[in-house]
């Protein structure tokens, strides 16, 4: 998955940083922009868009989108609901069902 390789290259450059000194990064501008590609490419596309996680992929994507670097807090949560929506995928969508986490 593109964009869970994209974010967490993304998060190595970001955390632990000022949002000032971010913005002002060409390398961090430009991970930021690849991780808001390929998160619309994965929002587009993935099949189930009425589960929980897809809509908090959604909103925490629309909210990062009103800085020109996604915020630490918007990026760690878009990074742990990617990977839970491709375990999902991968899975047939039974990975996080009550059953499953029984």
């Amino acid at each position: 998955m593109q964009a869970t390789s994209v974010i967490n290259l993304y998060m190595t450059e970001r955390l632990g940083r000022k949002l000032e000194d971010a913005q002002r990064d060409p390398k961090v501008v430009t991970l930021s922009a690849e991780v808001k590609k390929w998160v619309v490419v994965t929002l587009m596309s993935y099949p189930n868009k009425d589960i929980h996680e897809f809509k908090e992929l959604l909103r925490h994507t629309h909210e990062a989108n009103f800085e020109a670097v996604i915020q630490e807090d918007h990026a760690w949560e878009i990074r742990q609901l990617l990977i839970k929506l491709a375990v999902q995928y991968q899975t047939g969508g039974a990975a996080f069902s009550e059953a499953a986490m029984a």
